[in-house]
């Protein structure tokens, strides 16, 4: 392949990565499981690109047009302002009793499956969440989706996170079915998680919607599920009607939770006023509480809170919706280290003991971003990087709502 293409610059064995590019200041990771298994890379600059094309590999665009998941109706007020796990080996051979649907993710137990280390941390279900997974939020194009969770678990992700709004919970359980026995993994390997969507709310409406999700995702059951906005679509964020939409959509989520449907159920963009009120009536303590979470929005007294309730916190937009990574504070800390940006800000979370869930439509940033465990942040760079908070959010707003 070296003589054929000449781009391999080098092969670094310790990790099973490979260099591509021509110049020192262009080079790019790109898991091995990605390049042996297709000839297709998501460009991220212009000379990488025109390099690999003058090869004949098809390029897919980084960028993805898709509509932020809640417009004006749904969050019923103020619209968003958007914006160390070593590789696996892969398996030897796929067993050709395996379709290459979702049904796949029922693997024969006879298969061997690697294992990764303990990069995980116990919900109060007793059961381990990983601290890394794999969001795919804006991922609704099928082979952009594939091509990221193929590189995700060639690099050891074992968790996916999606949700009913993300419009892509088909294409994903496609994409495990045909990906997971490639990678010598069955559907117990991975922690999947899914959101009830706004326009969902309420217990009849909440259980169906649920049991769509599996139905999409080709499985049995969700290891997570989140009530995904503490709103209610079609209500205005201040209507009182929101509290009880989502104590219903509770009831149907715990109802699920004991029949084995929902390992674990939890929230997400809820208050620390929104988990009072519904660890007031709640027969099930949520799980996990997903919320924006980086440098500038540090949310400490949220945090706090769920430590001493039990429930575990996970951040969504680490990065800031892209906005933090070219921040002095946050370049001056990568550069001491050695690292990324984006790696510095991930593990600015992690040192806390929240979990993260980054993005990316390129298989080489994917692989990038699992880079998290054989280093740390300096008690100097934590103090520094925590120095940046001042409330600022990227995302969605749920204070006002009632």
């Amino acid at each position: 392949m070296t003589a054929k293409w000449n781009l391999l610059l080098r092969k670094q064995s310790s990790s099973e990565c490979q260099w591509l590019g021509r110049s020192n200041a262009r080079r790019r990771l790109l898991p091995s499981s990605v390049w042996a298994s297709q000839k297709h890379l998501v460009g991220s600059c212009k000379e990488q690109n025109d390099e690999l094309e003058k090869r004949g590999f098809r390029l897919l665009s980084a960028r993805s047009p898709a509509p932020p998941p809640f417009p004006r109706a749904l969050i019923g007020g103020q619209p968003p302002s958007l914006r160390a796990w070593p590789r696996l080996p892969r398996a030897a051979a796929r067993p050709s009793n395996l379709p290459n649907t979702a049904s796949a993710m029922q693997q024969p137990a006879e298969l061997a499956r690697p294992r990764a280390p303990d990069h995980t941390v116990s919900l109060n279900t007793g059961a381990p969440l990983p601290l890394l997974g794999l969001g795919t939020f804006r991922l609704r194009d099928e082979e952009t989706l594939r091509l990221s969770l193929d590189a995700a678990l060639g690099s050891g992700y074992r968790l996916v996170d999606t949700a009913a709004v993300y419009g892509n919970e088909a294409a994903l359980g496609r994409a495990l079915g045909e990906l997971l026995p490639r990678h010598g993994l069955a559907r117990g390997d991975v922690f999947l998680t899914s959101k009830l969507s706004p326009r969902d709310q309420g217990e009849g409406p909440a259980r169906a919607a649920c049991l769509r999700s599996l139905q999409e995702l080709g499985c049995d059951y969700l290891d997570l599920c989140l009530i995904h906005w503490p709103g209610t679509q079609g209500r205005p964020q201040e209507d009182e009607g929101n509290r009880e939409c989502r104590r219903l959509s509770w009831q149907a989520l715990e109802r699920l939770h004991e029949a084995g449907k929902l390992r674990a159920i939890g929230v997400s963009n809820y208050t620390v006023r929104h988990l009072q009120e519904l660890l007031a009536h709640c027969r099930v303590v949520p799980a996990v509480l997903q919320v924006e979470f980086h440098p500038e929005l540090a949310q400490s007294a949220l945090l706090d809170f769920c430590r001493q309730k039990g429930i575990h916190l996970q951040a969504y937009s680490s990065l800031g919706a892209g906005h933090l990574v070219g921040r002095p504070e946050v370049t001056e800390v990568a550069r001491r280290r050695g690292r990324t940006p984006a790696q510095v800000l991930l593990r600015w979370a992690l040192q806390q003991g929240v979990s993260v869930i980054p993005k990316s439509a390129c298989p080489a940033r994917v692989a990038e971003n699992a880079q998290l465990w054989d280093w740390e942040l300096s008690p100097a760079d934590m103090e520094l990087l925590g120095g940046m908070d001042c409330g600022r959010r990227y995302c969605w707003d749920p204070s006002e709502v009632a």
